[in-house]
This record gives C-alpha cells, sequence and structure tokens, in this order.
C-alpha cells in the first residue's frame, strides 16, 4: 500500500483567524462545521472522500484532501509562498506546483515515473532528494509552514466535511 494524498500548504498562518481562511478556500471547497481531531489524523493516508482536514500552524497553514482534483492548480496570492500537491502512488500520479507573490516557481507532474511536465529552476535540495516526490512533498510542506522537524502529531486539527 503506497502514499495516496492531497493537499496545500500556503505559508501563512490563519491560527487565530479561521475564518479568513475559510472565506479564502470556502469558494472552492464550501466547508462544513469542523471537528477537532489530531495532526495525525489530518495526514493520514487515504482518506475517505468528502473529507478535507485542516492544521493552523504558528507560520503555516495545511490542508490535506482525498479529493485531487482540488489541489492540481497552484494557490497564487500575494506575498505568500504555497504548494498544491498530489501524491497517488497506486496510479502512479504526482503533481507539485510551488508558488511565490503569485507567481508559479516550480512545477513537476509525472506519471508512470516519468516526467510529463516540469518548468522552473530546481530547488536548492532537490537533487539530495534522489527524484523522489514523497520526499519533496514532505520536505515543502516542512519548509513552507517553517518546522523543519515536523508536525507533532498530537497538535490540534480539523477535520470539515466537503459536499460530494
Amino acid at each position: 500500500m503506497g502514499f495516496n494524498f492531497s493537499g496545500l500548504v500556503i505559508g501563512k498562518s490563519y491560527k487565530n483567524k479561521p475564518k479568513d481562511f475559510m472565506n479564502e478556500v470556502g469558494q472552492y471547497l464550501r466547508l462544513s462545521d469542523p471537528e477537532e481531531i489530531n495532526y495525525e489524523m489530518a495526514e493520514a493516508n487515504w482518506k475517505d472522500e468528502g473529507l478535507c482536514d485542516v492544521y493552523f500552524g504558528d507560520k503555516g497553514t495545511i490542508l490535506y484532501t482525498a479529493d485531487p482534483e482540488v489541489c492540481i492548480d497552484p494557490w497564487l496570492q500575494e506575498d505568500v509562498r504555497a504548494m498544491s500537491f498530489v501524491y497517488l502512488e497506486m496510479s502512479m500520479f504526482f503533481n507539485m506546483v510551488l508558488s511565490e507573490n503569485k507567481q508559479v516557481i516550480r512545477k513537476i507532474s509525472e506519471e508512470n515515473g516519468e516526467i510529463k511536465h516540469q518548468s522552473g529552476e530546481p530547488l536548492p535540495f532537490e537533487a539530495e532528494l534522489n527524484n523522489e516526490p514523497s520526499s519533496l512533498i514532505f520536505r515543502l510542506i516542512n519548509t513552507i509552514l517553517a518546522q523543519p522537524g515536523g508536525v507533532d502529531p498530537e497538535e490540534i486539527a480539523y477535520r470539515y466535511q466537503m459536499p460530494i
């Protein structure tokens, strides 16, 4: 069984302003009232359809969803670094779009181990990751959230129900 997850990580904290976050993503996702969960559940592999889990960190925010279509396009926001990502190991599909200040700076799309699209300059640490898409995603998540050691699995996150 492999990794199967998709999401959006934003280098902006909505920790004390979840309503602002909902106003920005709500137009795309129309989320319900949340249920409190821990981060370990939020980042779990194989999320049920219609679920969307959000972690509001001190310096960034991450959303995980079972719907990869929500995470194919870039998140373009002024003065913000963000990454949308899809990693479907079972169907051998990987897509990552890194943006900064409303500009896409790196994009990689891979199917069946073959790069289908690539743009932007490789990131300084990409070579040391041996072209492993999941390693690139996890590294960027921690970098954008400004949590190099990762998020504590017991941190509070929130589960939303999306209309199916």
